[in-house]
């Protein structure tokens, strides 16, 4: 069930919003991602929080208040 709503989540977000196919290389693989929480790279002197467009940061903010998502990230970190 998580999976499926997971699954499902995702794919209304990649209709919402447009990412040129460049960011589908990065370090982490080849793959799209958005950028959430705190930035510390880039020149910047202190760590501050990543800025996102509006409807990029209302994607975000829907994904991390649903629970298969968090179920994900708390499986992932007890590995």
């Amino acid at each position: 069930m998580a999976r499926k709503q997971g699954a499902e989540a995702l794919e209304d977000a990649r209709q919402q919003t447009y990412l040129p196919p460049s960011a589908a290389n990065h370090c982490r693989g080849d793959f799209f991602c958005l950028r959430s929480c705190i930035s510390h790279g880039g020149g910047q002197t202190q760590p501050m929080n990543v800025a996102n467009s509006t409807t990029k940061q209302r994607i975000l903010d829907k994904f991390s208040n649903m629970d298969c998502f968090a179920r994900v990230g708390g499986f992932a970190t007890c590995a």
